[in-house]
């Protein structure tokens, strides 16, 4: 993960999640963004985040994984990421809509802020 833990607020709490399976058999590997719900809707699985205050909300995803949306997409072929693409969302909100289309059907991650997803 390429997370620099000097940015974490003393008292933080937070779960982030492994081998999470987002529906339609897109498995998120690891995220640095903690899951708050899966729901459908219009017939496509949604699983929302909730970003960690100083942190930059992360998902490791396999490689060959379309992704779309208001992100910054790692290449899965850097030594670090052992060939998984690492998709950071570097403004959550209710516009941070990343959407992932596996070998099985496309899925949506929507990334809110910390105080959003209260």
């Amino acid at each position: 993960m390429n997370i620099i833990y000097e940015y974490l607020s003393s008292g933080a709490y937070f779960v982030w999640p492994l081998g999470y399976e987002a529906g339609r058999g897109v498995r998120i590997e690891w995220a640095s963004a903690q899951p708050v719900t899966r729901l459908e809707l219009d017939g496509t699985p949604v699983s929302v985040f909730s970003a960690t205050v100083g942190i930059i909300p992360q998902f490791a995803l396999p490689a060959g994984y379309d992704v779309s949306g208001p992100v910054r997409v790692e290449n899965a072929d850097a030594p670090e990421h052992a060939g998984r693409l690492v998709v950071s969302v570097p403004e959550p909100g209710t516009d941070a809509v990343v959407t992932v289309t596996g070998p099985e059907g496309t899925v949506r991650l929507l990334v809110l802020s910390e105080g959003q997803a209260l």
